[in-house]
């Protein structure tokens, strides 16, 4: 049995790992790092044999990690970064070490699970969309900002300074919103799908098939009903990844 943790910018995720299946899922957010000792503690009794984990946080908290895991746990602990390759996935990115991590260890663990053309959408502190194809080779992605990041692009018009916005849960885009808060809300909202329906369209005519989607983050369960493209939608896609990472690398 293995730990699994996805630090990421807002929340941090911890999870156990056995037989390919994730257990014990728990989250918190990422400001709140300090409880990591109580945290960690929680999975105290279990056989633990080792703990794969990745941080697009600042170093500070991975370093707090680390500490506390190997403390409790005294096994390996494994970080995974970014890196050209990783068993038979290559990454195209012109700088490697500068794709998130997070986003690097979907991107591997996707393709061991799938092992076909994916699109991968998570929708987080920022919204990306990363393609993979069949051969395990990464080919590049978007990056759009997250709704707090949309949001706050506001701020410098006058009159909307002080509005209190939130990213509305309805299921469905409301069409011609006659208030501001939904026009910029559902705004969001139509932009990323649309986007997302736009690069699923042009990857689906390059390679004369199409990609399995699969969506995660955040506001993914509200991106993936919104979607009018076949998706899947995966609440845990980084722990799931590390677990499958970890099946290679104990």
């Amino acid at each position: 049995m293995r730990l699994v943790a996805d630090i990421g910018n807002s929340n941090i995720k911890i999870a156990l790992w056995k037989n390919k299946l994730l257990q014990k899922v728990l989250q918190f957010e990422t400001s709140t790092y300090k409880k990591m000792n109580f945290h960690l503690h929680k999975y105290k009794n279990n056989s633990i044999e080792s703990v794969f984990f990745s941080c697009v946080a600042k170093e500070e908290i991975a370093n707090h990690f680390k500490k506390y895991a190997k403390k409790l746990f005294k096994c390996s602990i494994k970080r995974i970064r970014s890196t050209k390759k990783l068993f038979n996935i290559k990454n195209n990115y012109q700088a490697s070490f500068k794709l998130g991590d997070d986003r690097w260890c979907s991107i591997v663990g996707s393709h061991i699970k799938h092992k076909k053309l994916l699109m991968l959408v998570d929708s987080g502190t920022a919204t990306t969309v990363d393609i993979v194809d069949k051969q395990g080779r990464y080919l590049g992605g978007y990056i759009f900002a997250g709704f707090d990041g949309y949001k706050n692009s506001f701020n410098q018009i006058e009159g909307l300074k002080k509005l209190n916005i939130q990213l509305n849960q309805k299921k469905k885009i409301k069409f011609f919103p006659t208030n501001t808060k939904d026009g910029i809300s559902d705004g969001y909202k139509l932009m990323i799908s649309s986007a997302i329906e736009t690069i699923f369209n042009e990857t689906r005519i390059k390679f004369k098939t199409k990609p399995i989607v699969i969506i995660s983050g955040g506001f993914g369960a509200d991106l993936s009903r919104l979607a009018k493209i076949k998706n899947n939608y995966q609440q845990n896609i980084v722990l799931e990844s590390l677990g499958f990472i970890s099946d290679f690398l104990r």
